[in-house]
């Protein structure tokens, strides 16, 4: 061997020993920056959910023992989602993107399967067997995510193509959100349509398809508003709280009476009192017992918490160098953005109320574990990114 040839191999061996070294860095930086934030504000919701549900398992007769169990074991399943999926490359993600959408639309058809979906009040919204529940929409928010970013990056796919590239998607979106609509679960529906819609502009969908998209879809969303009694409830109570204070508007305005009367730093942990008149108060309205009990700080500091996620998944999306890992990163940034942005807007009364929960902090078992898993498919792209950059 030439003494060349025998340098040029030894420069090798030391790039791939730095880029090996390199890599474990960027994998230790990138896992700790996205679970930091996540483990904090699971916290947060692990204390607030099931101190906002105590009195209501009172009235029904269930243990907070149980609750707290429950809501621990979503948590250690959520985090090995999370390192889990964090190893696997967004190559066999991408070709994985096809075989979870079937998955996705055979567990959200099988809620209406009977002895194995699970109807409560009214709602067909989860699977299971025992004691043991899943709410596939959740899911399906991640899983459309994937799905949408590997048709889109398809070879000489033309997302900005009308009839021969946007379309397709949209028939799948449109069918994911009915299934989830038809539960009925409209605020989920939306949340899925509005991450999808977001991954479709980033992937260069033109704008003006994308604003007639989205005023077909409000349309659509006014049609099946008005189509069922409790949602036309739910928009004349948002309109006149007042009006319907012993009905549909009692939530609204408790919830509102918790929110503006919590001042900068609240009352105290334990020493508020939406928890006993907001029905909702450990799931879709948590945020009010937090503004109550924390105040501005509080509050403040969950939307924080969320916006150091949809920040680090901006970061990844903006270094990324694959295209699909770029618009997995900005579609799970989008689905917290959204999920935050309409759940605290249904608290507020700026909206008419939907079922959406916070991430991280409402309480419900299948929302952590699928906000987990968004965190690791998200850290995975920014190990590599990270590693091809130093």
């Amino acid at each position: 061997m030439s003494v060349k040839t025998a340098d040029r191999a030894s420069a090798y061996s030391d790039d791939r020993g730095l880029r090996a070294s390199a890599r474990r860095e960027g994998s230790a930086i990138s896992v700790r920056m996205m679970a930091i934030p996540a483990v904090f504000l699971s916290a947060i919701g692990l204390v607030y959910a099931n101190s906002a549900s105590f009195p209501a398992m009172v009235r029904m007769g269930e243990a907070m023992e149980l609750s707290v169990i429950k809501h621990l074991a979503a948590f250690a399943v959520g985090l090995a989602l999370m390192f889990g999926l964090s190893r696997v490359t967004y190559d066999r993600l991408r070709g994985l993107a096809w075989p979870i959408l079937v998955v996705c639309l055979i567990a959200l058809a099988s809620v209406w399967i009977p002895g194995f979906g699970r109807r409560v009040n009214g709602s067909c919204r989860w699977i299971g067997f025992g004691p043991l529940t899943i709410q596939p929409s959740e899911f399906a928010k991640v899983g459309m995510v994937l799905y949408v970013a590997a048709l889109v990056t398809q070879p000489r796919y033309n997302v900005a193509d009308l009839w021969n590239g946007l379309l397709v998607p949209l028939v799948a979106i449109g069918g994911v959100c009915l299934l989830i609509e038809r539960e009925p679960d409209l605020g989920t529906a939306i949340v899925v349509f509005l991450t999808c819609l977001s991954v479709l502009y980033v992937a260069g969908a033109r704008s003006r398809h994308i604003w007639a998209v989205l005023g077909i879809a409000v349309v659509a969303a006014a049609i099946f508003t008005m189509s069922a009694e409790h949602r036309r409830q739910r928009v004349t109570a948002w309109l006149s709280p007042d009006s319907q204070r012993e009905g549909a508007g009692y939530q609204i305005k408790e919830a509102l009476i918790a929110v503006g009367e919590n001042g900068l730093a609240g009352r105290g942990f334990g020493r508020g009192e939406a928890r006993y008149y907001v029905p909702a108060a450990g799931t879709d309205y948590i945020m009010a017992t937090v503004a109550e009990e924390l105040g501005v700080v509080g509050v403040l500091v969950v939307v924080a918490g969320i916006g150091t996620l949809v920040f680090q998944a901006y970061r990844v999306a903006s270094a990324s160098r694959d295209r699909f890992a770029m618009l997995v990163a900005a579609g799970i940034g989008a689905m917290f953005m959204w999920q935050a942005l309409l759940n605290i807007a249904v608290v507020t009364n700026s909206v008419p109320s939907t079922g959406v929960p916070m991430p991280f902090i409402s309480a419900g078992g299948s929302s952590l574990m699928a906000c987990f898993a968004a965190i690791g498919i998200l850290s995975r792209p920014s190990v590599r990114e990270r590693a091809a950059l130093r």
